[in-house]
């Protein structure tokens, strides 16, 4: 029988508020094969991690270096910190005295390193509680949910409940399960446990062996995160352990060792393995006496030409994974390091702290406080620098195909092989002999809580009760209570007060009888009422009667979704808000002028962020990687122009004090100079052709396209990592500049705009809150559109119960805010996007909540100003009100700018400190007035001309 998807209203029946007693567990049998049953059950419980828990590996130390901002500007001053951090004593580099390689030297080494060394994972324990009696506990763990592969696994005796894991990956999911043996050699098995590792540096315990880290794990081109389990970096293996080897060869699947000492500075191929790489780096080239470089990576030396022969070892796919290293792992290693880093596209910022984690460890520790490391560093990225290429990632690459021999095609390879654009085939741990292959997993997920997971046998059947148990299920003769597993008491109070509610349950996994109820899409029907009996509740479902039993195929997921009629919102949803269009979505603000406008506490706030709004997506050609909270950053990437920002600043600030409790995500996606016929075409109008002005080469319609596809990808993570069901809320469109150029784009602005707006809300129908509404803002009349008024009228004759305009041009504007000897006439300045923000906030606040009041400030501006020129004119301070009532507000001046035949910066006048305009020049133009007060910010502008 075909497999189909079948949604359906379940039954709730009788769940009754009073103290009931239910199960503390319930033993289902599960199998891998006939012959083998097993128990599953939950008196096996978690202790540390918690469920869901994250958790970080890193030593704190290393966590406390790795947390300090803006490294490459301020490790100078930061020096005497980070060395107070570093474990570097006389004793510690007495390690250096033990370089032979006899056993005692070994053990001296061995001894040294477990006593410094700072970079063996810590707080990796995995402990339960059992109230079984056992004789031995058999540990799997896995990032695969189904545990197809597993990572580690381990056995200790009945005694114990705790285990150490090895070398977790960082920045992943993870999922372990116990299983007891008793003492008739019966097996239980515990619930599947999950927790998630931090984003941090993955460094490594390899008993023998100091400096050992994962290169993976930092950001690199288009977002993407290098691998980690691909290259490994550390120093000589001769002190190596035999646990060390085995963690080596036989759990991070070293296949190949990548020498880069000097011939006979140490014992070759120690491991043993097939693809053994030596390019010696002679010292001599190597450590350059007297250079605060410590490498001589410059000239045609052995150095340099063995170095591209290593890096043409990294562009084979079949030596991964590998491990590279010198002799104590610093300075030739860290010289490849880098390189490796920055040709993947990682930032100056983690490259310079992955670079300086050496100094944490026993055999790369330096001088304490010591800047010369840092020196290293800011040598290297300058001499990279002095290559062709547009970034560092291209420079490095024409460094390695101009100095030291390696082809563009080897620089491709290595970089799509650690930013997993090229598969080598390798998967952390091995595959169990004792596979999942013959069980299915039952997830019981509802909306808010944590996920139960039940395992049967796949061809096993849930048969419904002869009785009018609504909602229970037999399996193997023991019943699985549905009700009770997805509806909770809370639950029940929060919708009791509803006369209207759906209840969606997706079934995913199963064959159904012929007579079951078959739906092919997502399908909800109404029940209108509660029969509130007392403390009980039920709803019927005709279909349910249908279905006598199912059939086990495969996994099941059993997603509950309860979405009332009436107003009401649970407070588990994941609560989404999309951002679209082209530069004025994106945001180009300048960080620079916000002290212009707002008081250094505001500019305090906007710099630290909010921590319960979260941002992720795509602008100004940069991938957000996973969601960051939203701030406002100094400084741009490069840390060398003043950073920018845009409306989600000020709709952060809105939100996060709106809902304090609550986290709401934002998924940003737009682009400077976009069209919407033809960056934005939606799939519905991609036929119709039109001449406009798009971004580059890239394809029609590529925006609308990556949009989907990264709010498809942020709706399945949330719904994993928050056990909710994701809703949008809001869709607010800053765009129309570009099409408002061209007559023809601009007489399809309203048939393709409605095409997008329908593609989309048909897209994601699943996941559209009843509250979902489009805002859409005006463009600016003023600047060099020159249909923006037909535009912006377009944009309002779709105002209706779904689609919101909002009005801007008579409160913001551009032009004001000169960025070098020229003005930016095509976006809104600081002060603007502050306030374009609030307005998006309170336009999308005063349609989804009740009774929502937002602060109004106004500026009692006079209607003309006229000046002479040649005579300073001094303004009477305008009185600000704020919801009525006069205040004392921060008021700032502004003269409309210019751009000159010189690409100078003019104006008709220009405001002096003490608030007095001086005239330059005859003619009509504006001055700007802003006000700030209690948050808000409001601009208004005042004719102004300038006579003899």
């Amino acid at each position: 029988m075909k497999n189909k998807r079948l949604i359906i209203i379940a039954v709730l029946s009788s769940l009754c508020l009073v103290a009931t007693a239910i199960p503390a567990s319930i033993a289902f049998s599960r199998t891998y094969s006939l012959s083998e049953p097993k128990t599953l059950s939950t008196d096996i419980t978690p202790t540390k991690p918690g469920k869901g828990e994250t958790v970080s590996f890193l030593p704190e130390s290393l966590s406390k270096f790795w947390q300090m901002d803006d490294l490459v500007n301020t490790y100078v001053e930061n020096a005497e910190e980070i060395g107070e951090l570093t474990p570097y004593t006389n004793e510690l580099l007495s390690w250096i005295s033990y370089m032979g390689d006899t056993d005692f030297d070994k053990n001296m080494r061995r001894d040294i390193f477990e006593k410094y060394d700072l970079f063996r994972p810590t707080n990796n324990v995995l402990a339960w509680d059992s109230k079984i009696n056992a004789k031995e506990y058999r540990i799997i763990i896995s990032q695969d949910k189904t545990f197809a592969n597993i990572e580690r696994e381990y056995s200790v005796s009945g005694v114990e409940n705790s285990v150490i894991f090895e070398n977790p990956y960082t920045g992943v999911d993870y999922y372990w399960q116990v299983i007891a043996t008793k003492n008739d050699d019966s097996l239980v098995y515990s619930d599947i446990f999950n927790f998630s590792t931090a984003n941090l540096p993955r460094t490594l315990l390899i008993e023998g062996v100091s400096n050992t880290r994962d290169l993976g794990g930092n950001v690199g081109l288009n977002g993407k995160r290098m691998k980690q389990g691909l290259i490994y970096r550390g120093m000589g293996l001769e002190a190596i352990s035999v646990e060390g080897e085995n963690e080596f060869k036989n759990n991070l699947g070293i296949k190949a060792e990548l020498d880069l000492r000097n011939v006979g500075e140490g014992t070759e191929n120690v491991l043993g393995l097939t693809k053994y790489y030596h390019y010696p780096s002679p010292l001599e080239y190597a450590m350059n006496t007297g250079s605060v470089s410590g490498i001589e990576y410059t000239g045609s030396g052995s150095l340099v030409k063995n170095f591209g022969n290593a890096i043409k070892v990294l562009a084979d796919k079949n030596n991964y994974p590998v491990y590279f290293h010198c002799a104590v792992g610093r300075d030739r290693t860290g010289w490849m390091g880098l390189c490796l880093n920055f040709l993947c596209g990682v930032s100056e910022e983690m490259a310079l702290k992955e670079f300086c984690l050496s100094l944490f460890s026993t055999s790369g520790a330096y001088i304490k406080g010591n800047t010369a490391f840092y020196n290293r560093f800011i040598n290297i990225r300058d001499y990279l620098n002095t290559f062709n290429g547009n970034n560092l990632s291209e420079k490095t690459e024409d460094y390695l195909v101009t100095i030291a021999g390696v082809t563009h095609e080897e620089c491709e390879s290595v970089r799509q092989i650690l930013l997993g654009d090229i598969d080598t085939g390798f998967v952390p741990g091995k595959v169990s002999e004792e596979s999942y292959a013959n069980l299915a997993k039952v997830t019981f997920r509802r909306q808010g809580e944590t996920p139960i997971i039940k395992m049967v046998e796949i061809g096993s059947t849930l048969d419904k009760p002869n009785m009018s148990g609504n909602g229970e299920w037999y399996h193997n003769n023991v019943l699985w209570d549905f009700d009770n597993d997805v509806v909770t008491e809370d639950m029940y109070l929060d919708y009791l007060s509803n006369d209207k509610f759906k209840v969606a349950i997706h079934y995913s996994g199963i064959d159904l009888p012929d007579d079951a109820l078959d739906v092919s899409e997502n399908y909800e029907l109404d029940f209108s009422m509660f029969e509130k009996e007392g403390y009980k509740y039920r709803v019927y479902d005709d279909s349910y009667q249908q279905i006598e039993s199912l059939v086990v195929t495969g996994d099941i997921s059993i997603n509950v979704v309860y979405t009332p009629t009436s107003g009401f919102i649970p407070k588990s949803n994941s609560r989404i808000i999309v951002m679209a269009g082209q530069s004025n979505g994106a945001g180009v603000a300048h960080y620079q002028y916000l002290s212009n406008s707002v008081d250094e506490a505001k500019i305090a706030e906007i710099e630290e962020g909010y921590d319960n709004v979260l941002i992720t997506g795509y602008s100004h050609g940069n991938y957000m990687n996973g969601f960051k909270k939203v701030y406002a950053n100094k400084h741009t990437a490069t840390t060398e122009t003043p950073g920018t920002f845009g409306f989600e600043v000020s709709l952060a600030e809105r939100l996060s004090k709106t809902f304090p409790d609550e986290t709401t995500y934002i998924v940003k996606y737009a682009y400077g100079g976009a069209s919407l016929n033809y960056d934005w075409i939606s799939p519905s109008s991609s036929d119709v052709d039109v001449t406009v002005n798009h971004i580059g080469d890239k394809e029609r319609g590529w925006l609308y396209t990556g949009m989907v596809e990264c709010l498809t990808d942020t709706i399945e993570v949330l719904s994993e990592a928050t056990n909710t069901i994701p809703m949008i809320e809001a869709f607010m469109w800053m765009q129309g500049e570009s099409d408002a150029c061209f007559d023809p784009a601009t007489d399809l602005f309203l048939t393709s705009f409605d095409a997008l707006v329908d593609d989309f809300t048909t897209t994601f129908a699943d996941n559209l809150s009843y509250k979902f509404a489009v805002y859409d803002a005006a463009i600016n009349e003023n600047g060099n559109w020159k249909n923006a008024k037909q535009i912006n009228a377009i944009k309002k004759s779709r105002v209706d119960e779904h689609n919101v305009y909002i009005e801007t041009n008579d409160r913001i504007t551009t032009l004001f805010e000169p960025i070098g000897t020229g003005t930016d006439a095509a976006h809104y300045d600081a002060a603007c996007y502050i306030d374009l923000g609030h307005m998006f906030a309170d336009a999308y606040l005063s349609k989804t909540l009740p009774g929502y009041k937002f602060d109004s400030l106004e500026i009692d501006a006079p209607e003309k100003i006229t000046m002479t020129l040649g005579e300073d004119y001094v303004i009477e301070t305008p009185d600000v009100f704020f919801n009525g009532i006069k205040v004392s507000a921060k008021v700032s001046y502004f003269s409309q700018q210019y751009t000159g035949v010189s690409s100078s910066v003019y104006s008709y006048f220009k405001v002096n400190d003490d608030n007095s305009f001086t005239p330059t020049r005859l003619g009509e133009t504006q001055l700007r007035i802003t006000a700030y007060h209690h948050d808000e910010v409001r601009t208004v502008l005042v004719p102004v001309e300038v006579v003899a």
